[in-house]
């Protein structure tokens, strides 16, 4: 049984207990029963939300350790191109062959430039482009909205949320 048809189910037990419709006695099984099934479907929850949080972890590793192959790539791919660079200018070397002198690649080094800004504090206003952002201060909204000082509504408002922990 599904966890809504459970709780539907104890909902309508306990309403009918309540309203003195039926006697707890007389329903003793099936409550009982529902109680066990709600503890399956509990224990069911929990189980996969470890797994899933044992998962997330998981991945997470994975990703950062593939953020460390990465840099080691970018690492590798600057020091080979720096390589071929210095081959072009120092020895000319404008063809890459394999060894029965087919020709596999051909090599181009182009000029470009680039501003390099060590310290942009240090330039004149006209060469800085200032990025501005807004962001609330939940802590202050937080703080005025329990003194009284403003009023909650549709755009700000305190919400109370809740937090599982599984132990």
């Amino acid at each position: 049984m599904k966890y809504f048809e459970i709780r539907e189910n104890l909902l309508e037990l306990n309403s009918l207990i309540q309203e003195g419709s039926i006697e707890e006695t007389a329903i003793l099984d099936t409550l009982e029963g529902l109680q066990l099934e709600l503890q399956e479907r509990a224990n069911f929850y929990a189980q996969v939300l470890t797994d899933a949080k044992k998962d997330i972890e998981f991945f997470s590793s994975i990703i950062e350790r593939y953020k460390g192959k990465i840099e080691r790539k970018k690492k590798l791919i600057e020091y080979m191109e720096n390589a071929l660079i210095e081959m072009h200018e120092l020895f000319g070397v404008e063809s890459i062959t394999d060894a029965d002198g087919v020709k596999l690649f051909q090599v181009k080094v182009r000029n470009t430039e680039a501003v390099v800004v060590n310290d942009v504090d240090s330039l004149e206003e006209q060469y800085v482009r200032v990025k501005v952002s807004k962001e609330p201060d939940k802590v202050a909204i937080k703080k005025a909205i329990k003194e009284g000082l403003l009023e909650p509504n549709d755009f700000v408002y305190i919400t109370h949320n809740k937090h599982l922990q599984l132990s």
